[in-house]
């Protein structure tokens, strides 16, 4: 099992909670999302939002296999740690009328279709 890591900067609260994640988990619950409700191209804004709806209509009818709950955060940071390990990478930029563009990601393989 790998573990969550807080800087030596931190606050002892941030060293507690890095040492009660399990990314692995974490990281099986956000590649499940990806595989199971997002297209072939999304956003980090797009999963944090469709992690937070799928998880919240879970609650209505719990069943086996449900997604865990997960922070914003913690989201995240999963989807850096699948990127890190090449699970996800990136596809491209959004071209947004106004505002900052952001990263367009799509799961490893997919653009060799």
């Amino acid at each position: 099992m790998s573990t969550a890591h807080a800087r030596t900067t931190d606050p002892i609260t941030s060293h507690e909670a890095a040492a009660g994640i399990d990314p692995n988990r974490s990281q099986a619950a956000v590649l499940q999302l990806l595989q199971q409700f997002m297209g072939r191209y999304f956003t980090h804004k797009a999963v944090v939002a469709t992690y937070d709806l799928v998880y919240t209509n879970q609650q209505q009818e719990p069943h086996p296999g449900d997604l865990p709950a997960l922070s914003e955060s913690r989201v995240r940071t999963a989807c850096n740690e699948l990127k890190r390990k090449r699970v996800i990478v990136q596809a491209g930029y959004t071209k947004p009328a106004q505002g900052r563009r952001e990263a367009i990601w799509e799961l490893a393989g997919e653009g060799d279709l």
